[in-house]
This record gives C-alpha cells, sequence and structure tokens, in this order.
C-alpha cells in the first residue's frame, strides 16, 4: 500500500508506527523523485495513481492470499485513510521538467 502525507517529514514520523505491522518491506520517498521520474518521462501512468502528498511510504505485506494481505494493509496500526483534496492537481510534467 502506499499512503500519502503533506512531506517527507511527516511520513517519517509515521515510520514506527508502520514498522508496528507484519511488513515485508518499507520505503519512503519525496516529491523530488517524483518530479524526476515525470522530468524523464518515466512510469507517468504509475505517478496519477500516487494518494495527494508531497512523501510517500510503500509498505509491503506479506500473506497467502490476496484478502490475507488487504486484511494487513487495512489492520489496527495502518495509518488512517487521508481525505483527497476536493480538487486534486495534475501533474504539470513539462514544469517539472525545466
Amino acid at each position: 500500500m502506499v499512503v500519502g502525507f503533506d512531506d517527507v517529514y511527516e511520513a517519517a514520523d509515521h515510520v514506527p508506527m508502520m514498522l508496528a505491522n507484519d511488513l515485508i518491506g518499507l520505503e519512503g520517498f519525496d516529491v523530488r523523485l517524483v518530479q524526476q521520474m515525470a522530468a524523464k518521462r518515466m512510469n507517468l501512468e504509475n505517478i496519477e495513481l500516487l494518494p495527494p502528498g508531497g512523501g510517500w511510504l510503500l509498505a509491503e505485506v506479506g500473506a497467502e492470499t490476496d484478502a490475507q494481505a488487504r486484511e494487513k494493509a487495512h489492520g489496527p496500526y495502518a495509518p488512517p485513510p487521508r481525505p483527497a483534496p476536493d480538487i486534486v492537481q495534475k501533474i504539470n510534467y513539462e514544469e517539472w521538467g525545466k
């Protein structure tokens, strides 16, 4: 699962809570990586799938079935869902490429 935060620092604050889950991997990245990918036209279709924010945690859970993985991803230590803003700004790839 990917969880969006306002920035990478807020994401880092949530790492201990995320590590309380039964994760097989946890990675963090910020808007700079997304900007660099967009400037190189890499994974453009996947960038748009990111939840709103400027910093993200990518948590990997392992399980025998898809249902078990989903249960773990939404377990008691999972971060609360963040409401999407009323207006989601589209990524301006041309501006990032400058």
